[in-house]
């Protein structure tokens, strides 16, 4: 068992640290560039300090590794793999996402603020309660995930794949929807889709595209009210 350590600034390019036990770790600086971390013991692990020094865990394997309320606030881990990783309650604010597999994982209260997650694959991933403020997920894949009150406030979805999203509770305020395929969504109201971002190419639960309001019944109903 290796906890607590202090891994920082230390360079484990291609590593192999499967399965060790790295609970509350300090690795703030560390290169970690694909090391293999599968089913390693990170929780509570800090990956940055105060004078915003960051890991690097640039194509990582972190396979079923649990980060459960870690701090990976502007870590780059993009091309890493997290599939089936608990991300549970982890501070991901701002970090590299980019292509990254979290397939099944946990990120249920997870805060995703600011981060990059474009062509990310969140297939079948539990996003439950998690905030997604201003967060990048074009192109992302989201087959199948779950939103359940999910915070998804000014964030990017252009392009993404949300077929069998479930959004009960989610909130879309601001959130840009163009060139999204919402036909096959579960659980999403008008009430949620009217603080989104639309356009005709959006594809509405019902199946058309969206159409903007008809400027000639605007009319009529000003001048009926005149």
């Amino acid at each position: 068992k290796f906890h607590p350590v202090n891994l920082g600034g230390i360079t484990l390019w291609k590593t192999n640290l499967r399965g060790f036990d790295l609970r509350n770790a300090t690795m703030s600086g560390a290169d970690l560039e694909k090391a293999n971390l599968s089913k390693t013991n990170l929780e509570g692990t800090k990956l940055c300090n105060s004078n915003v020094v960051w890991a690097n865990l640039r194509g990582a394997n972190l396979r079923k590794a649990d980060l459960s309320e870690a701090r990976l606030g502007h870590a780059n881990l993009r091309y890493a793999c997290l599939e089936q990783a608990d991300l549970s309650r982890t501070g991901l604010s701002s970090a590299n996402l980019r292509q990254v597999n979290l397939r099944r994982a946990n990120l249920i209260g997870a805060s995703l603020r600011n981060a990059d997650l474009r062509q990310a694959n969140l297939g079948a991933a539990d996003l439950s309660q998690a905030m997604l403020l201003q967060t990048d997920l074009r192109e992302a894949n989201l087959e199948n995930a779950n939103l359940l009150e999910t915070q998804v406030s000014k964030a990017n979805l252009y392009g993404a794949n949300l077929d069998g999203v479930d959004l009960s509770g989610a909130r879309l305020w601001r959130t840009d929807l163009r060139h999204a395929n919402l036909a096959n969504t579960k659980n999403l109201t008008t009430e949620q889709l009217a603080e989104a971002i639309l356009d005709e190419t959006t594809i509405m639960p019902d199946g058309s595209h969206w159409q903007p309001p008809d400027k000639r019944t605007d009319e009529e109903v000003t001048r009926r009210h005149k």
